[in-house]
């Protein structure tokens, strides 16, 4: 990412978050467990669906801790998301993917709500002008969708440093605005109404069933 990236080509990977149920062991009775690990199959991957059972055989690691002063702690912004730790997989032939039957009500949400999300992400950088800053759209990605990417490590440290994360989360800047270009579209069309309230109340909800809500992001809606 950013503008060494030219210089250091990988090939094509795909990464995807999974929800640990059971650890197979070679021989023997499956083992519960419970967590969340990063996915890093070395190979391309057709999409799969939130609810989809996914069995992985590779090498699970844990992420490790800053090496030196200043440096990204990858242990803890990876604990900071709940993921235990990253799981690499040589080849798709090691991921069997088995789509789960879509009858439940909590199914067809799941995924109404993730295409939702990502048409929004693809709204979002569709016309954005061309660049080498990635931090720029990422950035754009992390305050208005809560999507949080490798392509922010340096700025979220400095927002880290200045107190800026803090002044977002607590104030609710970005709810704020929201709210407050609605009210002012309202104002600007005539008279005070009722409903304007309740429309606010219904987009800001909206916007959290969008988002990937953390507790910050919760506290400032209530608000």
């Amino acid at each position: 990412a950013g503008s060494m990236g030219r210089f250091g080509f990988q090939p094509p990977a795909t990464y995807f978050r999974v929800n640990v149920e059971a650890h197979l062991p070679r021989d023997g009775a499956p083992v519960p467990a419970s967590g969340q690990v990063l996915v890093r199959v070395n190979e391309t991957m057709p999409p799969a669906r939130i609810g989809d059972r996914v069995e992985l055989l590779g090498s699970l690691t844990a992420f490790p801790p800053a090496a030196n002063p200043g440096e990204l702690d990858r242990a803890e912004y990876a604990a900071a998301l709940g993921q235990a730790g990253l799981l690499r997989v040589p080849s798709r032939a090691l991921a069997i993917v088995t789509p789960m039957p879509r009858h439940s009500v909590v199914e067809s949400f799941n995924q109404w709500r993730t295409t939702l999300r990502h048409r929004a992400s693809g709204w979002l950088k569709a016309d954005l002008p061309t660049t080498e800053r990635t931090e720029r759209d990422a950035l754009l990605a992390a305050i208005f969708l809560g999507e949080r990417g490798p392509d922010l490590d340096g700025l979220d440290e400095a927002f880290k440093r200045t107190g800026l994360a803090h002044v977002l989360a607590i104030s609710g800047l970005h709810l704020g605005v929201l709210a407050g270009v609605l009210l002012g579209a309202f104002r600007f069309t005539g008279r005070h109404r009722a409903w304007h309230a309740w429309a606010v109340i219904a987009v800001i909800l909206f916007y959290l069933l969008l988002i990937e809500l953390r507790l910050p992001l919760l506290r400032a809606g209530v608000m």
